[in-house]
């Protein structure tokens, strides 16, 4: 049995909660088969927080507690609210912030759910280009780009020659 499943046993026992009370109380929509299954200790190695949010709201352990028994860090009991700035993002960036967002708080697992430039842009009405060249070079001008740069080409070119000689 996890340190987790041990913690949720005692603090169950305190309150005497069946599997659906737990459920009911928590109000996140994890199913009862789920919160049976961590009570027995029989859970994912790296808990949902959905889950231990569950928990949290019908034992009254804290979540952070919930999250370092399960091997996480604590992080915040509230949950994370965005600025409002992010209501001008459109479906497609909100999906790449989720991304990112699960991909930091989960540094040690592989992240499935996170969209790559080619699925994102799939989905756009027009389309994503790979960076090319050209494109490379309009995002970062080359100091080779404009007359100056020419010059300083031109310099280099006859330092070099005189170099040679």
């Amino acid at each position: 049995m996890t340190r987790l499943s041990e913690r949720l046993q005692q603090a169950n026992a305190e309150r005497q909660l069946t599997v659906r009370q737990i459920a009911d109380i928590g109000g996140d929509g994890v199913d009862k088969s789920t919160i049976s299954r961590y009570l027995r200790g029989q859970h994912p190695a790296s808990p949902r927080d959905d889950v231990l949010q569950t928990f949290s709201k019908a034992l009254g352990v804290p979540v952070q507690e919930l999250r370092e028994l399960a091997g996480r860090p604590g992080g915040e009991a509230a949950p994370y609210k965005p600025p409002p700035e992010v209501n001008q993002l459109t479906a497609v960036q909100r999906r790449a912030l989720d991304g990112i967002i699960r991909a930091m708080a989960q540094p040690h697992e592989t992240n499935t759910e996170v969209s790559t430039v080619d699925e994102l842009a799939s989905e756009r009405k027009t389309p994503v280009s790979k960076p090319t060249r050209s494109h490379r070079s309009a995002a970062a001008p080359s100091p080779y780009s404009d007359d100056a740069g020419k010059r300083i080409r031109r310099q280099q070119d006859a330092d070099a020659e005189d170099s040679q000689e």
